[in-house]
């Protein structure tokens, strides 16, 4: 099979880079860029269109020199910093079960439970759990479901309080230690519950006590958090505020609590804005223009809404933007029209451009 290999050293950093043919019956070029042994980019060509063509291997060879050179180059130029970075530091992450434990679970059980529950939990399950060591992973899972099924006089006091619901908190607890350890990117979507969770409900403690507010919260999410499920994050959030303010009467007016839900609705709104800008309105703002004054307007307007179309699966606004500018620039007008250089140097302005919108959208809300 065809292919190249090559070593470059970048801010100190050993990188190697391959480009390589997986053979006809796949018709698939793959690039990776690996960093201590692990790939941190990989990009893919497909070729079945062309499967045909004569002196295919020539075609291919020159496909796999261009995306190697577009890789290094991509490197050098520091487009990948990101990426290296975030690499990087979940390496130097190395966090044990108990630490998540106390960071998350344990806040969490104390404010609905009460402190001395809480103790006991910490000296009956987490001081004696030692029976997967190593996979701190799995030893953190251990622990959340004995913590789940702790009893008090023969009742297991998680079931009671959050009927139904265990599962879904085992799940988010996971996530969390997921997040903290580096086992993912802490996501760039932002939720109605983390905002409620953050913002509302601690101001809601100062006027009606810690207990009665996460009473209020457990309730409502039991009640009409699935009802909500599919609704945008900006909707489900009003919905989700005006529910909790139904349990307030008395503590409460209304004029004040509707000036609240607009109060934390801008919060949201501000928070929404700053992790996921719309990929579709970046794209009218940003790579519009350029195509207007290659293909006029109404060639351009007619690209990028079959663009955003193909894009609408994917659900991180980042990834969108990406894919919409992929599908743009593979488009056999536009590659007739421009050289490769060009397209190359567009890919990285546009997103460029799109990193900088964010900023600054996230300044003026």
């Amino acid at each position: 099979m065809l292919g190249f290999y090559y070593k470059i050293n970048y801010k100190g950093l050993p990188f190697f880079i391959e480009t390589k043919d997986k053979g006809k019956e796949k018709s698939l070029l793959v690039g990776n860029i690996y960093l201590h042994g692990s790939i941190i980019v990989s990009e893919k060509i497909p070729y079945y269109d062309i499967i045909k063509f004569e002196k295919l291997d020539r075609i291919l060879r020159n496909l796999l020199i261009e995306m190697f050179k577009k890789m290094k180059t991509q490197l050098q130029n520091g487009y990948y910093d990101r990426l290296i970075e975030s690499f990087l530091n979940k390496r130097k992450k190395k966090i044990s079960a108990e630490d998540v434990i106390n960071k998350v679970v344990m806040p969490f059980v104390e404010e609905r439970f009460g402190k001395a529950i809480a103790e006991r939990i910490n000296n009956e399950i987490i001081f004696t759990d030692f029976s997967v060591a190593g996979n701190q992973r799995e030893k953190f899972i251990k622990m959340c479901k004995d913590i789940i099924k702790f009893k008090v006089g023969g009742v297991e006091i998680f079931s009671m309080m959050f009927a139904g619901q265990t599962d879904s908190l085992l799940k988010q607890w996971i996530e969390e230690f997921d997040a903290i350890s580096g086992m993912r990117e802490i996501s760039d979507y932002i939720s109605a519950e983390q905002v409620i969770e953050n913002n509302v409900l601690p101001e809601m403690q100062e006027q009606m006590g810690k207990y009665m507010t996460f009473k209020i919260w457990d309730t409502v999410k039991s009640r009409k958090l699935q009802e909500y499920q599919g609704l945008p994050e900006k909707d489900k959030f009003i919905k989700l505020c005006m529910d909790i303010f139904s349990f307030t009467v008395g503590f409460y007016y209304d004029e004040e609590w509707k000036e609240k839900i607009l109060y934390w609705c801008k919060k949201f709104y501000k928070k929404e804005r700053k992790y996921k800008v719309p990929a579709s309105e970046a794209t009218w703002k940003i790579i519009h223009p350029t195509l207007c004054e290659l293909l006029g307007r109404y060639v351009a307007d007619k690209l990028i809404m079959d663009a955003i179309q193909k894009s609408s699966n994917s659900i991180d606004e980042r990834q969108k933007f990406l894919n919409i500018v992929s599908t743009l620039l593979e488009n056999d007008m536009l590659k007739s029209l421009c050289d490769l250089q060009w397209i190359e140097q567009k890919k990285v302005q546009w997103l460029q451009q799109y990193e900088g919108y964010i900023l600054n959208s996230s300044i003026n809300v």
